[in-house]
């Protein structure tokens, strides 16, 4: 999944140098986890976390300030190393995606 593989269950998603890190949210439903939301952290932003909020919004935060009802919990992190991530934009903008 561009280049992000799933982080060992003990990461508690800190920041680590050269690493892009995504955190999937997900609620209990009934004994398996439904997906509702990833944040990703970037080592550029000193730990602070990502999300698109709607259509246009996004905001920086810490992970614990979604936990809750809405989004559900952390169930794991994944990682992809900032070379990783450039040589996936760059594909993916050589095959014509918008870059952000």
């Amino acid at each position: 999944m561009a280049g992000f593989e799933k982080c060992h269950p003990d990461d508690d998603g800190g920041l680590e140098d050269n690493f892009e890190k995504l955190a999937l949210f997900a609620v209990n439903a009934g004994g398996s986890f439904e997906p509702r939301h990833a944040a990703i952290q970037s080592p550029s932003r000193n730990g602070l976390w990502r999300s698109k909020m709607g259509e246009d919004e996004d905001i920086e935060h810490e992970l614990s300030t979604l936990v809750g009802s809405l989004y559900g919990e952390v169930i794991f992190y994944m990682k992809r190393t900032i070379e990783k991530k450039r040589a996936v934009t760059a594909l993916l903008k050589k095959r014509g995606f918008p870059s952000h």
